[in-house]
């Protein structure tokens, strides 16, 4: 018979040893419980175990779940949120907790006083995955990066093309100097969470998917403002002088057509390619009822990405998806927009905190919540990498 007890407590102490750390809570779990594992070559339960090939079997369940393909960038991402997460799925097993069929109450009768404590984040790795797999901010975006400030001061190369080119010089003389300067732009962090209040009698009669269905749920709308603050930045800057984009306009005043979709992929220079298109409904729509989107060849390429639809662009080179927004002033224009991201220089996100920042204090104080929130920053990086085409112009 197998033994239930846990593999590495997440006590207040485990909150408050994470944060001294300055590691997130999962992935500071998930490096204990792998630690334990390799050193004893044992699981939770005595048995042999192959700790690098049950951590790549547990990633490829997570990956298969979210139907996210390994070499995409969301898929990069949870592939990095998956590995984070095998403590916690290993600490569930551990315990006797199925979070596919049981109910919340084994959470509070674990056999362990920590019992208490493993809710917040077993929620806190539902919020995780569940942002990853929604939104389009993680392919927008070439970098997610944590910072220990609350705001950020943005530098960049000299953008001039005189200052980017390699030159040719006698050997013996100086190089060509470009400088990383400091820009005086200080780029303020926005807040994003929500605090998760309950009664333990309530949430103890629950099955475990229904508080997990809620909690993705409220994941997949931030997943959703962290798009639409991605798309704001990159239309109207992020502070710095001369980052606001300048429109592409179509052949014709408030008409798309296929011509226009070409003439957006081809206002980005050499070296410079659109992956990622964003277009409203309305332009959307009329994108699906063009002709060359109408054969048969290119109804093969359509598909769904994190639940988003997209059809190829002109090219073939990038996807062209549905992005309805009622938080970007840009994207919601009455007519129509398209936007054309370069995903490898157009913008990327910079945030504070760990998702759990407060939940050693609110332990502490004995209250039954959860508190899952974050700083994030869009920050736009080259402005050669985002055109527009402004429907409407």
């Amino acid at each position: 018979m197998l033994d239930y007890k846990p593999i590495v407590g997440l006590d207040l102490g485990a909150y408050q040893q994470a944060k001294f750390e300055r590691k997130h809570l999962l992935a500071w779990h998930s490096d204990q419980v792998v630690a334990k594992f390799a050193k004893e070559g044992k699981d939770h339960f005595g048995r042999d175990i192959d700790v690098r090939q049950d951590l790549e079997n547990h990633v490829q369940r997570v990956m298969k779940r979210h139907r996210l393909e390994e070499d995409s960038v969301p898929g990069i991402a949870m592939r990095e949120a998956a590995l984070d997460g095998y403590g916690l799925r290993k600490e569930l097993e551990a315990r006797g907790i199925n979070p596919n069929r049981d109910f919340c109450e084994k959470f509070f009768v674990s056999t362990t006083t920590a019992g208490d404590q493993l809710f917040p984040a077993f929620l806190a790795n539902v919020f995780v995955e569940a942002r990853i797999s929604a939104g389009l901010a993680s392919r927008m975006c070439y970098a997610d990066i944590p910072i220990d400030r609350l705001s950020y001061n943005k530098v960049r190369f000299n953008e001039t093309a005189d200052d980017r080119e390699l030159r040719n010089v006698g050997i013996g003389e100086p190089l060509p100097l470009t400088e990383v300067s400091y820009l005086g732009t200080t780029i303020q962090m926005r807040k994003y969470g929500r605090r998760l209040q309950y009664a333990r009698e309530v949430v103890a009669s629950q099955p475990i998917p229904v508080i997990q269905a809620y909690v993705a749920r409220l994941a997949r709308e931030i997943a959703v403002s962290e798009t639409d603050e991605c798309l704001h930045i990159l239309h109207a800057g992020d502070g710095e002088t001369g980052s606001a984009v300048t429109d592409t306009t179509p052949a014709v005043d408030g008409s798309l057509d296929y011509a226009d979709l070409v003439t957006l992929e081809l206002a980005f220079g050499n070296s410079y390619a659109a992956d990622v298109l964003a277009a409203d409904a309305t332009s959307f729509q009329t994108i699906l009822n063009m002709a060359e989107f109408k054969d048969p060849l290119a109804r093969r390429q359509m598909g769904r990405e994190v639940g988003i639809p997209y059809v190829p662009t002109p090219s073939g080179i990038g996807r062209i998806y549905r992005w309805s927004s009622t938080r970007c002033s840009h994207m919601a224009e009455t007519g129509g927009r398209v936007a054309g991201v370069d995903s490898t220089g157009a913008c990327y996100i910079v945030r504070y905190g760990d998702l759990l920042e407060e939940q050693d204090t609110i332990i502490a104080s004995g209250r039954q919540e959860v508190a899952i929130s974050y700083l994030l920053a869009v920050v736009k990086g080259d402005p050669n990498a985002f055109h527009s085409l402004d429907v409407t112009a």
